[in-house]
């Protein structure tokens, strides 16, 4: 009996790792041959604020604060992102949770090293490009900024779907502890540095 819960353990830590390998294989894949030329327009138009102190100022919306301003990025930095929530919906699924107990850290992990991967792939594959021609330096600039943006939120929205799913599963899972260290803040400063 030992042996068959040691091959069931088994082939779960495999499943676990090969679905971690194979959301590192599709940010690479995305990385290495989407065009990096395109561009689309995201974020909002935000108004200067008023000057504070004065009436105008009481008819500025106070979430503007919060908001990314709009600028074109990369339509690899959008395909990165959209992978890295979807791995992070994935993670925070109720069934995949209570089936595979290490599946929902695994898959956190990924989201965080495909981040990881277009640190390092755009701009050592881009080199040249970036240091010579100032448009291809301006959308890095602006992919960047715009990460750094979305993981400066990224996990504080995941936390609380991670809480609620810590809440509705065994106490003593691992769901718990991911609930408490979820976070893409330690990824912002390294964005903002490139």
């Amino acid at each position: 009996i030992s042996s068959l819960s040691k091959l069931a353990k088994s082939l779960c830590q495999t499943y676990v790792e090969t679905q971690r390998c194979q959301i590192i294989n599709t940010g690479r894949n995305i990385l290495l041959n989407t065009d990096y030329h395109n561009t689309s327009r995201v974020g909002h138009s935000v108004k200067d604020p008023a000057e504070p102190g004065s009436l105008d100022s009481l008819n500025d919306d106070p979430q503007s604060a919060f908001l990314f301003n709009e600028c074109s990025v990369s339509l690899v930095a959008q395909e990165i992102l959209s992978l890295c929530r979807t791995t992070l919906d994935d993670a925070s699924d109720h069934d995949a949770a209570t089936t595979i107990d290490n599946l929902p850290p695994s898959l956190y992990r990924a989201s965080r090293e495909v981040l990881d991967l277009f640190r390092a792939i755009i701009p050592t594959r881009y080199v040249k490009e970036i240091a010579s021609i100032p448009r291809f330096a301006a959308v890095l600039h602006n992919d960047c900024v715009y990460l750094a943006h979305e993981a400066s939120f990224l996990g504080a929205e995941y936390k609380e779907k991670f809480s609620k799913l810590a809440s509705s599963v065994d106490e003593s899972s691992k769901m718990k502890m991911l609930s408490e260290i979820c976070t893409f803040v330690d990824l912002v400063p390294p964005f903002r540095d490139l």
